[in-house]
């Protein structure tokens, strides 16, 4: 092989390495920027949730709410169960408004709830609720507690008895929970 011909061809495979080295770079600075993203999507600490997560599944994600349910019951509080997808952008905003106004809010909600947070997604397997007389998809879940709601929406939160059985009606999505003084209207903070 001649001498210049083996140089071009070392010089394109350090070029294309190179290439190959900055393309992987910024992929992995775009999947360090969506992970970061999808950590924030919880209620922030300060409010004091139980958060139920399923095992990552094809086709079924389990959520065990038997223990949090139970672990709820004991505290002789009534339960709230937030439904939050870490890739909603209506939960993020809904916890972004709980998160800057946690000074304010979350010592209410600690003191009157025990809260349920249910770590869900938007897309993906179906998801399924373990509770201690059986098992429910999102719709018999529904209908269990006493949903009267023609469709689901995200994020959603139910107050509920120890009977697991809703004391209340709480509107779905987050245009009603986008300020300090609807929040603690919805939910009877200062009563």
């Amino acid at each position: 092989m001649r001498p210049n011909v083996a140089r071009g061809r070392k010089s394109f495979y350090r070029r294309f390495c190179r290439r190959i080295d900055a393309v992987g770079s910024s992929i992995l600075v775009v999947v360090g920027l969506l992970y970061s993203s999808l950590a924030l999507a919880r209620l922030p600490t300060d409010y004091g949730s139980v958060v139920v997560s399923a095992p990552a599944a094809e086709t079924v994600r389990a959520f065990d709410l038997r223990v949090a349910l139970s672990g709820a019951k004991a505290t002789g509080k009534p339960t709230l169960i937030y439904f939050g997808a870490v890739d909603c952008p209506y939960c993020k905003q809904l916890e972004g408004v709980l998160s800057a106004n946690r000074a304010q809010l979350a010592p209410k909600f600690q003191r009157k709830y025990a809260i349920i947070e249910i770590d869900g997604w938007l897309r993906g397997a179906k998801m399924q609720f373990v509770l201690a007389d059986g098992q429910y998809t999102l719709a018999q879940l529904r209908t269990r507690l006493g949903d009267k709601n023609r469709a689901f929406y995200w994020p959603t939160w139910y107050a509920i008895d120890d009977q697991v059985k809703l004391m209340r009606e709480l509107p779905p999505g987050a245009n009603a929970f986008l300020d300090p003084d609807s929040i603690e209207d919805w939910f009877e903070l200062n009563k």
